[in-house]
């Protein structure tokens, strides 16, 4: 009865040294994998992504990176960090710190060396436009709510073109109504897209708005009827 068994287990350390070797010819290939262990016959591509790529950030601000592992049941694999332009912003096990004005990459890449992913990032110093250098623009008279909060001087409003800052909100009070006035600057009289971001002081983040305009050179919304820059 034993000398059944003992083959039993020698076929079935055959069969898992044989997954084994197919696992390490495919790492060879550019690309991860793992065993299923409860089905040694399944191999599954690992991926990994960012839980973002794509970050605006004021200097001093600090943000969390964090990987995140396809399939689900991945979990606790090493990854090296590094920023491409320490000057602009540093990394530490995902911790990003805004340093300086500028634009930076960040970068994680499994221990494997196999699969990396990257966060673009913009930092600026201030939210400032310098008018004399435009030709054109337009004013947009808001309602701003981030998040159930309500505009105040801890949330920094700004319009931005392509990553340029083109307009800075300025909080006015009229007939007992808070709005957001926001004078956007172009050199082309219409037809670029314009985003709009926010920046929470306290909570250090900066926040796009779901919102955008095409500069067309127009007043957009009056005291009766805000135009509305609303996060969710």
């Amino acid at each position: 009865m034993r000398y059944p068994i003992y083959i039993n287990k020698v076929y079935l350390r055959l069969k898992h040294l044989m997954a084994c070797l197919l696992l390490l010819l495919m790492t060879s290939c550019g690309e991860v994998f793992e065993l299923e262990f409860e089905n040694p016959d399944v191999i599954l591509p690992v991926q990994m992504h960012l839980s973002t790529n794509n970050l605006y950030m004021m200097a001093g601000d600090t943000c969390s990176l964090y990987p995140v592992w396809s399939p689900d049941s991945i979990t606790g694999l090493g990854v090296y960090w590094e920023s491409t332009n320490p000057e602009v912003a540093v990394v530490e096990n995902g911790l990003i710190t805004a340093v300086g004005n500028g634009s930076t990459m960040i970068r994680a890449i499994s221990v494997s060396e196999l699969v990396a992913d990257s966060c673009y990032i913009n930092v600026y110093k201030t939210w400032q436009v310098e008018p004399q250098y435009y030709e054109y623009d337009m004013v947009v008279y808001a309602h701003v709510e981030v998040e159930g909060e309500q505009l105040n001087d801890d949330l920094e409003i700004s319009a931005m073109c392509g990553g340029e800052v083109r307009g800075q909100g300025i909080i006015r009070t009229l007939n007992n109504i808070t709005y957001l006035e926001l004078r956007i600057y172009s050199n082309v009289a219409s037809g670029e897209q314009i985003d709009f971001y926010c920046h929470h002081k306290k909570r250090e983040r900066v926040i796009k708005f779901p919102q955008s305009l095409t500069f067309d050179g127009e007043a957009h919304g009056t005291l009766t009827n805000l135009y509305q820059l609303v996060i969710e």
